[in-house]
């Protein structure tokens, strides 16, 4: 869903794949993380037009949510979430209309962010929903959300082992560690 220069974008479609050419330029998104010295190792699979939040592609097939084995990945961002589930990237794009960012990271254990819609730039993205779409991302471990995010949003180049996707704007400095809430202290009652 996000043109790549060179390579063709196929919206989990064999036939639009087949009837489409290769984008002429990076979407601003992919420039980004390119721009900050991120690699591109690949691109995955999603729900065939977005239109799932099953993660199954009749043609391509379903990822492997490698942390529930015989379990869905969830969609539409299945092929990123069970990438970065697998650490098989660093971190990995993903778009989020009505929950394919955080669907597929619940379903995958990892970290999934959906940023206000339109403060991503996303022209050179197949849209699903237009004035609902936004891109999103995946982290396996939280401690890479503002790690992530400060190194792709600087312009000094930044050197990576692997990495497939990006980041830019800034993220909370609280600790992973650090849990949310103590449901003790907040009076919840275990069943």
């Amino acid at each position: 869903m996000y043109d790549i220069a060179g390579e063709r974008t196929g919206c989990g479609s064999p036939e639009w794949l087949a009837t489409h050419p290769p984008a002429t330029r990076n979407c601003p998104p992919v420039q980004k993380i390119l721009d900050a010295g991120a690699t591109i190792i690949g691109k995955t699979v999603c729900d065939e037009f977005f239109y799932s939040v099953s993660g199954a592609n009749a043609h391509y097939g379903t990822p492997v949510n490698a942390r529930a084995p015989g379990r869905l990945p969830g969609g539409s961002s299945a092929g990123s979430a069970a990438a970065c589930g697998a650490g098989l990237c660093d971190f990995a794009l993903g778009s989020d209309t009505g929950g394919s960012v955080r669907v597929p990271a619940s379903f995958n254990g990892i970290y999934g962010l959906r940023p206000t819609h339109e403060r991503i730039e996303h022209s050179g993205v197949a849209d699903m929903a237009p004035t609902f779409d936004v891109p999103g991302w995946f982290a396996g471990d939280a401690r890479r959300l503002p790690q992530e995010s400060a190194r792709c949003c600087s312009t000094a180049a930044v050197s990576r082992r692997k990495s497939s996707a990006w980041s830019c704007w800034k993220m909370p400095s609280r600790r992973a560690e650090e849990p949310v809430a103590d449901s003790a202290a907040h009076g919840a009652r275990s069943s």
